[in-house]
């Protein structure tokens, strides 16, 4: 055994040491936050090939933003190190139908006013016969629409002006970034896989890797990808399959040279079998081909993605094999399991590494001695069920409003019972366009609205509360809403402006 992490005599004493094992986004995410907020910690990082992240284009929400002011990275030293953009959203091509699409914001539409959410306002003007598109009510999606891009105010003059954005980075080279920065803190690297997991009255006591070392530990995270290799293996913790509701269980990428533009945004476009991402780097476009087996074969997909291809390929087809649902337990004993090795949701709106940050910020909140208190693994076990679940709603919900008529694969779709929570959201919605927020919700209001809006599900009534003005002083408000919109854009600047300046810093 390793003698700097030898477990100490007493059960419940401080936590002294962690060992994460499997490396990756997931590992090293976990590693370089926890090296920097538990400086009396010893913590190793067993990380086989198998395990390190690939060179692929990776989305991000904005909550990656204050992951990297957590560990003191500002952004623009990630999109210089990354070949890094700036994401304020993604485009939803051909969902509702080919040649329709819409637009998905980090940002507001329009204002309250009266204690009344603006979407009510928009349904009463729409029902006195006056169209408009909610994407021009919204600063995000209109920068976006131009290619443009600004850091966001942190006091916007009003709320019309308030958005958020992510980034769109290589995770190969992010992972790197964030190993140097781990190891720089201490933090232990092991180069080897794993060959045996000690494990004794349910607690993992130590593993062995391939290169004859043992190496034991307080507590153990399982960053293994979707072999969970710890939490599934050794400590046989069931997992739960929602291949039912999300049927894609391939994914095949190739990247590309870039021709056109290079937009602040994702574009996923839909399908005959699933849906396409596009996601732009400074030196490459990142293409993705997402889809159901059991209606397209894996051949097929590969060749299709490939005549989809906006320049020629920089690669050749790489095919992963995925199965959505989560492990009933991402907390079994002193193990704690992060990104796939937890649960796998497609990467539909780009929320994987959103999941791997909530999950360290739980295990931060609730970090336990060497006891390992159940209380506390059933409290962060409560959360993650709940924040897998309403994501997986979420996506859900791409799926099911769809209008894509005579496929298979989507007419299945829209014929699958919904889960019985976004059921009740959409019946809520649909009486009088009522909005609700349940606990561990990944996306709020807004990002709900976007998708109701985009995908045509309609409100049977407005908020009757929106009946104090009258069509006309609405129509007015939104005027002179869509002119503070054009004023904040016009003093954006090109994204690839920006992208130069962030390269300078």
């Amino acid at each position: 055994m390793d003698d700097e992490m030898a477990r100490g005599d007493d059960p419940r004493g401080p936590l002294r040491s962690i060992v994460i094992v499997g490396g990756g986004l997931a590992g090293w995410m976990a590693a370089a936050q926890l090296a920097r907020q538990l400086e009396s910690v010893s913590i190793t990082i067993v990380e086989s090939p198998e395990d390190q992240a690939a060179g692929i284009a990776e989305a991000t929400t904005p909550t990656i933003r204050a992951y990297l002011r957590g560990i003191g990275v500002a952004e623009q030293e990630v999109i210089a190190a990354c070949q890094g953009t700036a994401r304020l959203g993604t485009e939803f091509v051909d969902w509702r139908g080919p040649g329709r699409r819409f637009f998905h914001p980090f940002g507001h539409y329009g204002m309250r006013s009266r204690g009344v959410a603006f979407h009510h306002y928009w349904r009463k003007l729409r029902a006195a016969g006056h169209e408009l598109p909610i994407a021009e009510l919204c600063l995000a999606s209109a920068m976006a629409r131009y290619d443009r891009f600004m850091l966001p105010s942190d006091r916007p003059e009003q709320d019309l002006l308030a958005f958020d954005w992510g980034l769109h980075l290589d995770a190969g080279l992010f992972a790197r970034f964030l190993m140097r920065r781990a190891i720089a803190q201490g933090v232990v690297h092991v180069d080897a896989g794993i060959s045996h997991v000690h494990v004794e009255h349910g607690l993992i006591r130590a593993v062995d890797t391939a290169g004859g070392r043992t190496i034991t530990g307080d507590l153990f995270l399982d960053c293994t990808g979707p072999r969970s290799q710890l939490l599934g293996r050794a400590l046989e913790t069931p997992f739960e399959d929602w291949s039912n509701l999300l049927p894609c269980d391939r994914v095949v990428t190739v990247p590309c040279v870039r021709t056109g533009p290079l937009h602040p945004y994702t574009r996923s476009t839909a399908r005959p079998a699933g849906w396409q991402w596009r996601i732009p780097l400074q030196n490459r476009i990142g293409n993705g081909h997402v889809y159901s087996s059991r209606h397209l074969s894996d051949d097929a997909a590969a060749a299709a993605l490939t005549g989809w291809l906006e320049g020629e390929a920089m690669a050749e087809p790489q095919l992963l094999r995925m199965r959505a649902g989560r492990r009933t337990r991402a907390w079994t004993g002193n193990c704690v399991a992060l990104g796939q090795a937890a649960g796998f949701l497609e990467p539909l709106e780009s929320t994987s590494l959103a999941l791997i940050q909530s999950g360290i910020e739980r295990l931060l909140a609730l970090l336990p001695d060497r006891g390992c208190a159940p209380a506390l693994a059933d409290e962060y076990n409560r959360v993650t069920a709940l924040e897998h679940e309403r994501l997986r709603d979420f996506l859900v919900l791409h799926y099911a409003a769809n209008a894509r008529h005579g496929e298979a694969f989507w007419d299945e779709r829209r014929d699958t019972a919904l889960p019985p929570m976004l059921a009740h959201k959409l019946r809520l919605f649909r009486a009088r366009g009522h909005l609700v927020q349940y606990d561990g919700e990944t996306f709020g209001d807004s990002s709900w609205l976007s998708l109701y809006a985009g995908l045509g599900v309609e409100a049977a009534a407005h908020d009757p509360m929106a009946d104090h003005f009258s069509v006309d002083d609405v129509q007015a408000a939104i005027t002179r809403m869509k002119a503070s919109i054009a004023d904040t854009v016009a003093l954006a600047e090109p994204h690839e402006a920006f992208l130069a300046r962030a390269a300078r810093a």
